[in-house]
């Protein structure tokens, strides 16, 4: 219902607010003296709410050309006279005079600044929002995402130097896994909608409603000191200078589901399309609430209560069973409004966006496991190995509705909305063998899982006393649901020693008497986070002489999470008196309500343990002292502590303590210190101190089976705080407004780093989340951005290249982590999810004769370990693949575009392996050692080609 409301919302903005001119005026006059008509020279002269405007000429004359149609403030101001407003009406395609005189003021003012409404989505405004920060910071603009098809903010990211991605949505800086960034948006912390990472999913936020995305490498007082890898700041557009109303759509050919006979899919809920189910896969009504009902009358075993559970088994659906069907081309829409009106004195904007989109995907992929390694027979102990076919399919709904007041001298407030409901479904249907089994297998896993993402932010920026005093606040609540609804799994098979006597034996569904996850489980999960955020800023400018103006800073930041976990572990058994010829049947025909029978059939069962639920919250408190100190226009340094006093608590079901508690106040101090060579050159120098806390999910005692991995995730009460300091040093060149060269180096040393480590319980591989003692990552990093205007002026061959663009970004990372723990493999070994090197490239060529964009970007990334291995098993390792894109945007008319492009043409596999290494005699009396690189996890994901067509009116 609150998606459906929000979205009737946002069409309900459409249809009110098109009225829209595609032709453009000016604006001109003369500012005079009000009391002696003298012409006044270099008055600021500004539409209010856009990034228009001009300054007085020698003759008090000023000229702001290409105004689109409609109502305007136009705010006029001068030093030592009073600021006039003056309402003005723009005809389309024609000129309007509007002569102003100002009158002096009563006193003499301080210098006086009104400007226009700072443009932030442009190359130009975010490279010189790098350059002028106190920080280390790297960012990416809306102008730049346009020249790609990077579909949501995990994409788009990605192109920022030092950063890669995991899963399609977790980011990645500096080659520190995602659990080591703290996210942002619109200045308001983000919530998790994962069950299972510490990570904010980056694929919620569409691309066109990005406005930039900045990074900070270093920490800073104002920025939250929970991070260690980057602090990210999303922001999303929210200023409308014009009205304008743009509309696109795209359909996507994916080499390896689109058009695939053999594409899996079982039915679901009849609202899948639009990305949430209806409740078709939710418990049947009947079924009882507490998770212990079923036990307790397994436990009281009548008559009565054997009705019971047969009639609870009968009420699930029985969809077991999957058919093939043919993916249509993939699908992508969006529409987008911005419009801008004026009520009195006060400009008012409103940007308001809808986007779906519907994708398949399919891949085999193979899959083993290892018990060691035969060295005399040179060959692996092969626990088991399969091969998935894997057919999914994502839908993504989504919506943004921003608001902007600008009133005054640039005083704003903002109204920041968006939500997003997307969904995933896939089939994995499995076949291979497991050798601690002795069996033959054939498994199939039907997943769904939606999630409903909404975040909102009010805000405002004053300024006072001439921009002397500036504060700004925020006041932000998110919240996150991941519905994981009737996960089911199935399991056949086939024993050695059958196969032995009969190859075509026929195999058997695995029924046991206890309920197991693996085997014919289904699994209900509901994750709900919410978030409130508050934070005030207060910047004071202090007039210590003509070229000394320090600034002091000072904030307060508070951030209350909750989250609401709940899993139930429901399974079918078998009855005590069932004859194993029924598990040899159709599974319609086991699932059917004759054979829906305590005794001689099959029945519900229940293992819902207190620890498969809990409840957490996070409670912080910051507040923060910094100090911004300019010297002789060469040195500034930007220098302040930051105080966060932190609680955290989960609690389970039936336990009247938490059973994590873990309060801290902490201190970060930070300086950020900058010298100026020359205006086009600098060298930032920067220490703070950080931290990383863990996540709810890691301190949690709830163990998940993980049936792509094929093992069980655990997690660990014990978890400690890891606490990091980090030192960075970058040089920055700025050639021209648009061009830079960026090269520096960071050192980070860790205490108590959070990693996952691969476990051995039982017969079963496992992962549980353990502290590291101590660790350390240095890495050097390059980023480039040179475009050719300059060739313009030549003539011959090198004119060609006038257009082009080029943009190359490395990192090159070292780390080591170092440990006595006994049950390590390595006493010294990288970071998990460290990678050696990261490089971006991109060449852009943009012809605006021709109305031509052409973009090829490409990304590879090192080898990293995906989980640390313990004495027995090796780390799991990702190596490294190419990943290269094409985007050509054409220009048809004046309102047309041709979209069209190639997303991961060279479609690398993406491979996980385990290395074996041991002492193997070399022929000549000696030993040698030897290496085994062995496949652990190896697919393609697939080609995905892309054609559109963008509509749109300015």
């Amino acid at each position: 219902m609150k998606q459906l409301i929000f979205t009737l919302t946002l069409f309900l903005s459409f249809f009110l607010t098109l009225a829209l001119d595609a032709q453009n005026g000016t604006v001109n006059g003369t500012i005079t003296d009000a009391d002696n008509q003298e012409t006044l020279i270099s008055c600021t002269v500004i539409l209010q709410g856009t990034s228009l405007g001009a300054s007085t000429d020698i003759d008090g004359k000023y000229e702001i050309p290409n105004v689109p149609p409609g109502e305007y403030n136009l705010v006029v101001s001068y030093v030592s006279y009073e600021t006039q407003i003056v309402r003005i009406t723009v005809p389309a395609g024609s000129a309007i005079t509007q002569d102003v005189a100002l009158k002096s003021a009563s006193v003499s003012l301080e210098a006086v600044t009104v400007t226009a409404t700072r443009r932030t989505d442009t190359e130009t405004s975010v490279l010189n929002l790098i350059k002028t920060s106190n920080l280390v910071v790297s960012g990416i603009s809306s102008q730049q995402i346009t020249r790609s098809q990077d579909r949501d903010a995990s994409e788009v990211v990605r192109r920022i130097p030092g950063v890669t991605i995991r899963d399609g949505r977790f980011v990645i800086v500096r080659g520190l896994i995602e659990r080591y960034n703290t996210v942002w948006l619109n200045n308001a912390s983000t919530p998790s909608s994962e069950a299972d990472i510490r990570a904010f999913s980056f694929d919620v936020v569409p691309s066109s409603a990005i406005d930039r995305i900045l990074i900070f490498k270093t920490p800073a007082p104002e920025l939250p000191a929970d991070f260690a890898g980057a602090a990210i700041q999303i922001f999303t557009k929210s200023n409308a200078d014009e009205n304008s109303f743009s509309a696109s759509y795209s359909m996507g050919y994916n080499n390896q589901a689109t058009f695939n006979e053999g594409y899996e899919k079982y039915e679901g809920s009849p609202t899948d399309w639009l990305g949430y189910d209806n409740g078709t896969r939710d418990l049947p009504d009947i079924y009882p609430d507490d998770p212990t009902e079923v036990s307790r009358l397994e436990n009281n075993v009548n008559a009565e209560n054997k009705a019971k559970i047969d009639q609870y088994g009968r009420a699930f659906n029985k969809i077991w069973t999957t058919s093939n069907t043919t993916p249509f081309l993939n699908q992508s829409a969006n529409v987008t409004l911005a419009r801008r009106f004026l009520i009195g004195n006060v400009s008012i904007g409103n940007i308001t966006a809808l986007t779906y989109s519907n994708n398949n995907g399919y891949f085999n992929a193979y899959r083993a496991a290892y018990d060691g390694y035969d060295v005399p027979g040179d060959r692996p102990f092969t626990r088991l190995e399969f091969d998935d076919d894997r057919s999914n399919n994502t839908v993504r709904l989504g919506g943004l509705m921003n608001w902007l007041l600008i009133f005054g001298n640039n005083q704003r407030i903002e109204f920041r909305n968006i939500l997003n409901q997307s969904s995933e479904q896939y089939t994995n249907s499995r076949v291979g063998y497991d050798n601690g089994n002795t069996a033959f297998l054939r498994q199939q896993e039907f997943f769904y899982q939606s999630r409903l993402t909404y975040s909102g932010q009010l805000s405002g920026t004053h300024k006072f006393k001439n921009d002397i005093i500036q504060l700004n606040w925020t006041l932000g609540y998110a919240f996150a649901n991941r519905d994981q609804p009737d996960t089911r799994r199935i399991t056949s098979a086939l024993s050695y020693e059958t196969f032995e006597f009969d190859p075509n034996a026929p195999y058997t569904f695995q029924f046991t008497f206890n309920p197991d996850p693996r085997l014919f489980g289904r699994l209900y999960l509901d994750n709900n986070e919410n978030i409130a955020t508050g934070t005030v800023n207060y910047t004071h400018t202090l007039a210590l002489g003509d070229n000394f103006l320090p600034q002091l800073k000072a904030g307060f930041y508070t951030d209350l999470k909750d989250r609401t976990f709940s899993a139930r572990n429901i399974g079918f058994v078998r009855g005590s008196g069932a004859n194993s010829a029924l598990f040899q049947q159709s599974l319609d025909e086991i699932f059917s309500d004759k054979n829906l029978n305590y005794d001689t059939g099959i029945r519900v069962s229940e293992k819902t343990a207190p620890s498969d639920s809990y409840e957490a919250e996070n409670t912080l408190y910051a507040g923060y002292l910094a100090l911004n100190i300019p010297f002789a226009k060469k040195w500034n340094v930007y220098a302040g502590v930051r105080l966060e006093d932190n609680l955290q608590q989960l609690s389970i079901s039936n336990t009247p303590e938490p059973v994590y508690n873990n309060k801290q106040t902490d201190f970060f101090p930070s300086v950020n210190a900058t010298y100026n060579f020359t205006e086009r050159s600098l060298l930032r120098l920067a220490y703070g101190k950080s931290v990383n806390r863990p996540e709810f999910r890691e301190v949690a005692p709830f163990v998940y089976y993980d049936f792509e991995q094929a093992a069980s995730i655990y997690g660990n009460t014990a978890l400690r705080n890891c606490y990091v300091d980090n030192f960075d040093l970058r040089y920055e060149f700025y050639p021209t407004p648009g061009e830079t060269v960026t090269f520096g180096g960071f050192y980070k040393r860790f205490d108590n780093t959070i990693e996952a480590h691969l476990r051995q319980f039982g017969s079963n591989l496992s992962y549980e989340f353990t502290n590291t003692q101590e660790a350390f990552s240095t890495g050097l990093e390059l980023d480039i951005r040179k475009n050719f205007a300059a060739l313009a002026d030549k003539s011959g061959f090198l004119r060609n290249f006038k257009d082009f663009t080029l943009i190359l970004n490395a990192s090159l990372i070292n780390s080591e982590v170092n440990t006595d723990d006994p049950t390590e493999r390595d006493s010294v070994r990288v970071m998990q999810g460290q990678s050696p090197f990261i490089v971006n490239a991109g060449l852009y060529y943009q012809n605006d004769e021709l109305d031509l964009t052409i973009t090829s970007q490409y990304n590879i990334i090192g080898e990293r370990i995906v989980f640390v291995g313990d004495q027995d098993n090796p780390h799991t390792w990702e190596l490294p693949r190419n990943s290269l894109d094409f985007t050509l945007i054409k220009g048809i008319g004046k309102n047309f575009q041709l979209r069209a492009g190639v997303r991961d043409l060279l479609n690398n596999k993406v491979n996980w392996v385990q290395r074996f290494d041991f002492q193997k005699p070399n022929g000549e009396g000696q030993l040698e050692k030897v290496e085994r690189e062995l496949p652990y996890y190896v697919f393609r994901p697939g080609v995905v080609f892309n054609l559109g067509i963008a509509y749109a009116i300015r």
